[in-house]
């Protein structure tokens, strides 16, 4: 290994083991470094291979074995091994030469298989009931995320979902919880493919996959999607509760598309790289997130990128 890739793979090392110990002191640091830990794991291994990903990668678990008590390695769904699995993850499929959307949707359903498979494991070994497990599991989240929103000075949302009511903050993530995990895995493996992507492009690598700002959902997800709608109208209160989270899954997608046609749009208009950074901060602010998903279901039918012509081209 030449001297610039040794300096590489070591200023790695230390970036990753510095996201580990820095995201263990308070939650809020958590949050914001914790999601971050997959990034150096991504820049190493599309620069210098798989093996220095998997190297990274058993680092990180090393690191773990000493920061945190073994029941939550391994036990909790939202643990901290969850960012090493998700780089490693990435960097093994597009390895292997798989389109980049294709592994980041394989990265997120089998972390999603993998935490149900963890929490049955953990109702078995609890000896205790899937929904006490799970009403336990809602209310730690709920907790965090409302001691995280009190420090911050923001207020708890009013626990309305498109105008049906569910009595408390912590009944609304009881009812979501599955799409929240789903969705954190996926917001984790964007942002951190989205940075990783940039940077190793900035300092003149090659990155698998086309640009993000031609991503656009399968076609067919636009039925799921409506008949997660309807599903919100039936009696049925688990049918009203699985609607919710297909609703909640597929609008996370669609966000994704409405910014994908958002880059195109500002690349297409030479739009200055801080404006555009200014932009994409901007989508994720309330109500500015609901316009854009908008966007991103126009897209299926308005094409504003032009991408339908260019296929059948």
């Amino acid at each position: 290994m030449t001297g610039s890739r040794l300096f590489l793979l070591l200023l790695g090392l230390v970036a990753l083991l510095a996201l580990l110990i820095l995201s263990r002191f308070h939650p809020l640091v958590h949050l914001f470094l914790g999601i971050w830990v997959p990034l150096p794991i991504l820049l190493v291994g599309w620069r210098l291979g798989a093996g220095a990903a998997v190297f990274l990668a058993l680092a990180g678990v090393a690191a773990l074995w000493g920061l945190y008590p073994l029941q939550v390695i391994f036990l909790e769904l939202l643990g901290p091994g969850y960012p090493l699995a998700f780089g490693l993850l990435l960097v093994l499929g597009t390895s292997r030469g798989w389109p980049l959307s294709a592994a980041l949707m394989i990265t997120v359903l089998v972390l999603g298989f993998i935490s149900l498979g963890l929490f049955l494991g953990q109702a078995l070994v609890s000896q205790g009931s899937l929904a006490e497990l799970w009403s336990g599991k809602s209310q730690e989240v709920a907790a965090l995320a409302a001691r995280m929103l009190k420090e911050t000075g923001i207020s708890l949302p009013d626990p309305q979902v498109l105008g049906i009511p569910l009595g408390s903050f912590q009944e609304l993530i009881r009812q979501i919880f599955p799409a929240l995990t789903l969705i954190n895995l996926a917001l984790t493996a964007w942002l951190n493919t989205l940075v990783a992507r940039w940077l190793v492009i900035t300092f003149g690598g090659e990155v698998p996959g086309e640009p993000f700002s031609r991503w656009a959902c399968p076609e067919w997800l636009i039925f799921v999607f409506l008949v997660a709608g309807f599903g919100l109208l039936i009696p049925w209160a688990w049918v009203r509760q699985a609607s919710l989270n297909f609703l909640l899954l597929g609008g996370l997608l669609y966000f994704f598309q409405g910014l994908a046609v958002l880059a195109h749009l500002l690349q297409h208009f030479k739009v200055p790289r801080g404006l555009r950074g200014v932009g994409y901060i901007l989508a994720f602010l309330n109500p500015i997130i609901f316009l854009v998903m908008v966007i991103g279901l126009l897209d299926l039918w308005l094409d504003f990128r032009g991408l339908q012509s260019s296929r059948q081209a």
